[in-house]
């Protein structure tokens, strides 16, 4: 899973592939802890199956709404979410600004309609 992590300079997460290295020389077990967040049950089973493929990814926790997301993550602490952008309620973006800098890890946008895609770059 991390050997094509990669990611440019500018980007905010540059350095995420080292980092997570460094979690794996210290653990024998699996590094990557994520939650999964997604209101259509077919989205988050495909997620799911994929990271049940890579013995480094173990799913701590997997929400249908933004509200049981932002508490899922204060609970679990994930290193990394898969995450809607689109939800009913509370969607992605307000999830993160919920979270806060401080308890933000690293974050996967995930969205079935492409008008948001530009909205996560910003």
């Amino acid at each position: 899973m991390l050997m094509g992590v990669g990611f440019p300079r500018s980007c905010p997460f540059h350095g995420i592939r080292d980092e997570l290295m460094t979690m794996r020389s210290l653990s024998s077990g699996p590094i990557v802890r994520v939650v999964i967040v997604d209101d259509e049950p077919v989205a988050r089973q495909t997620i799911r199956l994929l990271l049940n493929e890579d013995p480094e990814a173990l799913v701590v926790g997997e929400c249908i709404n933004g509200q049981s997301a932002v508490d899922c993550i204060r609970t679990e602490s994930p290193n990394l979410i898969f995450l809607d952008v689109q939800m009913p309620g509370m969607n992605g973006f307000d999830v993160l600004k919920a979270l806060g800098q401080e308890q933000l890890p690293a974050v996967i946008l995930t969205t079935a309609n492409d008008r948001y895609a530009l909205k996560a770059f910003e």
